[in-house]
């Protein structure tokens, strides 16, 4: 009876310490996983099954398990070695120390191959990471070139701005200077023709004639009626608004053909440009300003086309090449 109990209490005692010698490989095997994928830094609470606080590193704790593990696997293996020296069985101790071997290197094997997994992954993050900050400065200096290309840019399309307005400013003036401006427009006011005071014009405008269009289309006599003006005054303002609206005659010149008898358009229309001038030069000085032969020329063949035309077109006359060039220099 002493030799069978004492056999079921070894056989007890190695169920419980192979429960304990699972449990530490579990525990073992726990560190493993936590040690992969959390990384060795981490920590864990190792007593947070039963309750309490210990917090070690997932390195310390993977080696204190393992140590734990290995420590009760060779009491275990130890244990049983002898066991197995008392019974005779030496073929299971051999079989089971061949296991033991071939599990540990299993699990050498698989950390191993975690750990170098690991690195891998973290040389493949940090080499990522490397060129995408190369990749982001080389686009910050991309950008950055862009902002000068962009800024030169403008300031070239400012400047040809700015040239472009001083050159149409400038061929406005060219433009002015070569074709002849008349003095009057048809949409003049009436005060504006020479001989026209105050006290005229304010007649006129009662009368409704405000512009210069509105008197030279009127009957002198109904104008007269209108007003206190003479039907003759009326004639002659008319004659010097239509002479004035004639591109390139001046009141100066207004006044030199009326001193040789030239008062209205049709009068102008029926000269010859050669006499016309010489009767200038006879009544004018030498050193007073008069328009030249071509000047006349140009006045008399407009004044033609105005004779026999409406006054709300413009022709299209070739100036001499002598005016326009005078006109470029003044």
């Amino acid at each position: 009876m002493s030799a069978k109990s004492e056999s079921e209490n070894g056989s007890s005692a190695i169920w419980i310490f192979t429960i304990f010698v699972f449990l530490l490989c579990l525990v073992a095997v726990h560190a493993l996983i936590e040690f992969v994928i959390n990384g060795p830094s981490v920590n864990i609470n190792i007593l947070s099954i039963i309750g309490g606080t210990l917090y070690v590193s997932a390195l310390a704790y993977l080696l204190l398990s393992v140590l734990a593990a290995s420590v009760s696997i060779g009491c275990f293996c130890s244990h049983i070695i002898c066991k197995l020296k008392k019974t005779g069985a030496n073929v299971a101790f051999d079989v089971l120390e061949a296991k033991l071997e071939n599990n540990e290197k299993k699990i050498e094997r698989a950390l191993d191959k975690d750990i170098a997994k690991l690195s891998l992954d973290q040389f493949m993050v940090s080499r990522d990471l490397k060129s995408i900050n190369a990749r982001i400065k080389e686009s910050q200096t991309i950008m950055e070139k862009i902002g000068k290309v962009w800024e030169a840019h403008e300031k070239a399309l400012n400047k040809q701005a700015i040239a472009l307005s001083i050159l149409e400013k400038r061929l406005e003036k060219i433009g002015s200077r070569i074709v002849p401006i008349p003095c009057l427009a048809a949409t003049s006011d009436v005060k504006e023709i020479t001989g026209v005071g105050e006290k005229t014009a304010e007649s006129l405008k009662a009368a409704g004639i405000g512009s210069v269009e509105d008197l030279i289309i009127e009957d002198p006599a109904i104008i007269a009626q209108k007003t206190n003006i003479s039907e003759s005054n009326i004639a002659k303002i008319q004659a010097i608004a239509e002479l004035l609206m004639i591109p390139g005659i001046n009141l100066k010149t207004v006044k030199l053909l009326q001193k040789v008898g030239v008062s209205c358009v049709e009068e102008l229309a029926r000269q010859n440009p050669m006499h016309l001038f010489k009767k200038i030069a006879i009544i004018s000085g030498k050193k007073e300003a008069k328009p030249t032969l071509e000047e006349l020329a140009l006045h008399i063949r407009l004044a033609q086309y105005y004779a026999t035309h409406v006054w709300d077109t413009i022709p299209v006359v070739s100036f001499p090449q002598e005016i326009a060039m005078r006109s470029v220099r003044h």
